[in-house]
């Protein structure tokens, strides 16, 4: 009998799984359909988050969504590294192919008016959770942030003023550290950083 009961509760657990996991995967393209009656055949696309949170498609007001159409990815020149940065909002967000239809194969479907927005040129005020969205799924960088942890700190400035000194080297892209958006990084940014902390405590 308990062998019996403990199979049956395996099964419907199984079964659970599966559904959830189908829903999951399904949830992932619902509005692929929309994208390609707008932009043509997709190469690829996903709808990479939502908000709200619980997937039920009456209550989302966006999504973050990756997608690009077929023959969007155009191959540099031989011997050219293409690489375009944008800003937007303080988070930069970069371009190592050419994307079409949006600069960086990002975007927000905003639901209440079915439309796709590129992700360098969306109001970040009109979406709420989006700006933690993009940097939590690593589409866009923070200025500022020389650690990764999504956030700019004063270890972000110490770490500039770090490599500033010679003291320690940098992977991080100078575009990111440039906080003053001078162009260049320098000890200004550091303090920058300091200042802006300061005026935000």
């Amino acid at each position: 009998m308990k062998k019996s009961v403990s199979l049956l509760l395996a099964v419907v657990l199984l079964l659970s799984v599966g559904i959830v996991s189908a829903f999951a995967e399904e949830s992932a393209y619902m509005y692929k359909s929309a994208f390609e009656t707008e932009y043509g055949e997709a190469l690829y696309y996903r709808e990479v988050c939502y908000y709200p949170e619980d997937l039920d498609e009456y209550y989302l007001e966006w999504i973050l969504v990756k997608g690009a159409v077929t023959m969007a990815i155009v191959d540099p020149l031989p011997g050219t590294n293409i690489t375009r940065c944008y800003e937007n909002s303080g988070i930069l967000f970069y371009e190592k192919d050419l994307f079409q239809p949006f600069n960086t194969a990002n975007c927000v479907y905003d639901v209440k008016h079915g439309e796709f927005i590129d992700i360098t040129e969306v109001d970040f005020d009109k979406y709420p959770g989006l700006k933690e969205a993009v940097l939590m799924n690593d589409v866009g960088y923070l200025i500022g942030d020389m650690d990764s942890d999504k956030e700019v700190s004063i270890i972000d400035a110490t770490e500039i003023q770090r490599i500033q000194a010679k003291v320690t080297s940098s992977r991080v892209d100078e575009n990111i550290a440039d906080f003053d958006r001078d162009g260049k990084r320098t000890i200004l940014d550091a303090t920058a950083i300091q200042l802006s902390l300061a005026k935000h405590t």
